[in-house]
């Protein structure tokens, strides 16, 4: 069963990335889209967007062609291999083309990001940002999944909302360091060559995608960015979080000690699940399905 499926299941909603369909320009479209659709099948969709948006930019496309049902209906071609421009700045957009709801479309993907763009190195301001979209949502009830990085920020935005009288349900922790430990290598001061060999020692990252050098240096810098969010972070080692929380980690994780992962339950002031799985820092992977079953059940049976 999908994500989706066990949110329908509970009576849930579940988002990915879905921020940008909720706000009014978002809404406007979709609905400006759909009525132009209703009158006359688009022949054909063109999307520009960059990396960090593509999500949000098709969920905001198959939402004006269709709605949640269509949500399936996707799918691609490789991005053809570009030259390099000998003497010149990258190609600042990849392009791909397929269908998407039944629509031929021409996707243009920003692969080129600004040296010069301001990016959150802060976790107060990553929480803060978080905070303001998550908080319409938690008049009913809400749980936070983490994984990896996301565990310490669903770790911040939990304890900001419940300042506010806002308490989460669970929060679902995949990955991830005890917050109150602190990160000994810092590998974002690494050198490309170095910061290269560490991503693709993590895992997780496509050999297309490693091979690919103009998509290495749009990612690379993100990669590094996030890296520098993690090393900045580290909470008291006496700081608690009065939301039950489950942690799932990977007894073959070369990047999370087991020892690591289960000192979450130090900060943990209402209960504490533990589990273990096999399949490196990217289990999630791996286990899936029995991932979506102990997510299906812990709202309804939280650690104790």
């Amino acid at each position: 069963m999908s994500l989706q499926g066990i949110a329908a299941l509970h009576g849930r909603r579940y988002h990915v990335n879905s921020f940008y369909p909720h706000l009014p320009a978002g809404q406007r479209f979709i609905d400006y889209a759909r009525q132009s659709a209703g009158q006359r099948r688009p022949a054909f969709v063109e999307i520009t967007t960059s990396l960090q948006s593509l999500y949000s930019s098709l969920d905001i496309v198959l939402r004006a062609l269709g709605g949640p049902g269509t949500h399936g209906a996707f799918s691609c071609s490789a991005p053809l291999p570009l030259p390099e421009p000998e003497g010149q700045e990258p190609w600042p957009f990849r392009s791909l083309q397929g269908r998407i709801a039944g629509v031929p479309f021409v996707l243009h993907l920003q692969t080129y990001l600004d040296p010069a763009e301001p990016s959150i190195q802060d976790m107060t301001q990553l929480v803060r940002q978080l905070v303001d979209a998550i908080r319409p949502y938690t008049d009913k009830p809400w749980a936070l999944l983490g994984c990896s990085l996301g565990c310490k920020a669903a770790f911040e935005v939990a304890r900001a909302l419940a300042s506010e009288g806002r308490h989460a349900q669970l929060l679902f922790l995949m990955a991830c360091p005890a917050p109150s430990l602190p990160i000994q290598r810092k590998v974002s001061d690494y050198s490309e060559e170095d910061f290269a060999a560490e991503v693709r020692h993590l895992g997780g990252t496509p050999e297309q995608i490693l091979a690919d050098e103009q998509m290495m240096r749009t990612l690379t810098p993100i990669l590094r960015n996030d890296s520098a969010l993690s090393e900045g972070y580290c909470v008291a080692a006496d700081t608690t979080l009065a939301v039950p929380m489950a942690m799932i980690a990977a007894s073959d994780d070369h990047l999370v000690t087991v020892e690591a992962a289960r000192r979450w339950k130090r900060h943990a002031a209402a209960g504490f699940d533990w589990r273990l799985v096999y399949g490196g820092h990217f289990f999630l992977r791996q286990q899936r399905t029995q991932l979506l079953g102990w997510l299906s059940e812990a709202p309804q049976h939280p650690p104790r």
